[in-house]
């Protein structure tokens, strides 16, 4: 069976400096404050370059999933990347672009489809699921951030 690869993009624009931003989210710990469908992260580890190493767990269409993330790109303040890897796999992509004091964020998520769902759900049952929980995410962050 062939690996259906899907993606899903959304951005919000917060009214705090990007360094700011940056320092939030690149701390692994906050992500299940933001994060609905970020149901627990724990042993976080903090790697070389400002990087993190961390295991959560994840719930997409009522299933939970475990895994591990890794970040394995990092630009700061402007861009990281995180690999996940176990129950879902895929990849998590900030991008942040300062303008006139404010910064647009863009969260970028692609997966492979969960097997699990396979039989109860179609991609684009999944992919709408997984576009309400970015924007969900981002509308939680704008609000730590600017609150």
């Amino acid at each position: 069976m062939e690996t259906v690869i899907e993606a899903v993009e959304k951005s919000i624009r917060i009214r705090a400096p990007a360094r700011k931003i940056f320092d939030y989210i690149s701390d692994p710990n906050h992500l299940s404050v933001i994060w609905a469908n970020v149901v627990r992260v724990h042993d976080v580890q903090m790697l070389s370059h400002g990087r993190h190493r961390y295991r959560w767990q994840y719930k997409l269409c009522e299933v939970r999933f475990e895994g591990e993330s890794e970040c394995v790109a990092l630009s700061v303040p402007d861009r990281m990347t995180e690999k996940w890897r176990g129950g879902i796999q895929g990849q998590v992509d900030w991008v942040l672009i300062s303008h006139n004091g404010d910064t647009l964020v863009t969260l970028r998520l692609e997966y492979a489809f969960p097997t699990p769902l396979t039989q109860k759900h179609t991609c684009e049952d999944v992919n709408a699921s997984q576009a309400r929980d970015i924007e969900s995410a981002l509308e939680n962050l704008k609000r730590v951030m600017e609150g």
